[in-house]
């Protein structure tokens, strides 16, 4: 529950990654958030890149506690983001009231369609699925800085959650994680993230096919469109309200006029 200490609104922040428990991004941010709020951690004990909305059945979870700074209670997970989400609501920190998830910082953007895919996004989408208002923080980072990006979040923090709710989920890409490279923030709606993919064969000629994914972004720089791919590669940070009822009420309307044989 949230405590007011004069201005300053003390929050019980659940937070999970995809990188796994040890990346810098979670701990950078964990970091910084517990100056002013009480974090608790429970993220992947491995990388779930790609791993999108997935959630174990068939297995058993299990769960350990990982040391963390400032004192911060963590525990990794043998599973996906979205299990760490919901096992650490409803087992593990079933004794805390949860004001707020976030998921992340990941070390590449997670704007467009990539949300889909998104392991970072789907993990703060399932905190929205449970009731909590939720964040997801994506940054594009090579030296495992993430200083900017975390103050970002912390400073802008009561915005950002204000924008959330029970079928809102806010994402946040920050283009670079220096501050100096970024021009500034934008609110966006989601577009559509190209790659130029391929299936990379990697078996020798003995053995079976094995293929990798590869792939890389192709450039919207040139698109005059106010969508959060073509804001990110122009360099603003940007920031996406995502809802959970994707119906298409247009075509709903149409469906129903047209009416179907039985």
């Amino acid at each position: 529950m949230s405590i007011f200490l004069g201005i300053l609104i003390i929050m019980n922040i659940l937070m999970t990654n995809d990188d796994g428990i040890m990346a810098e991004g979670l701990i950078q941010l964990a970091a910084e958030l517990s100056k002013q709020h009480k974090i608790y951690v429970a993220a992947p004990n491995g990388q779930y890149s790609g791993s999108a909305h997935a959630i174990t059945f068939f297995n058993a979870l299990t769960f350990s506690q990982v040391d963390y700074p400032n004192d911060i209670v963590a525990y990794a997970i043998n599973g996906t983001p979205v299990d760490c989400v919901k096992f650490g609501l409803e087992i593990i920190f079933k004794h805390i009231d949860i004001d707020l998830v976030i998921s992340g910082i990941n070390d590449v953007l997670n704007i467009g369609t990539d949300v889909f895919y998104s392991g970072t996004v789907n993990a703060a989408i399932e905190g929205t699925v449970c009731g909590k208002k939720s964040l997801a923080v994506s940054t594009i980072c090579k030296d495992e800085d993430y200083s900017f990006p975390a103050k970002f979040v912390a400073e802008n923090l009561d915005k950002l959650v204000s924008f959330s709710s029970n079928s809102v989920t806010v994402n946040i890409n920050i283009p670079s994680n220096k501050k100096g490279n970024n021009k500034g923030t934008a609110v966006a709606e989601l577009g559509l993230r190209h790659y130029d993919d391929a299936y990379t064969l990697i078996s020798k000629p003995d053995e079976q096919p094995r293929y990798v994914l590869t792939g890389t972004p192709v450039s919207e720089v040139d698109s005059d469109k106010d969508h959060d791919v073509a804001l990110s590669d122009k360099g603003y940070i940007t920031i996406t309200p995502l809802t959970l009822f994707t119906t298409d009420f247009e075509v709903l309307e149409k469906m129903k006029n047209e009416g179907f044989e039985f």
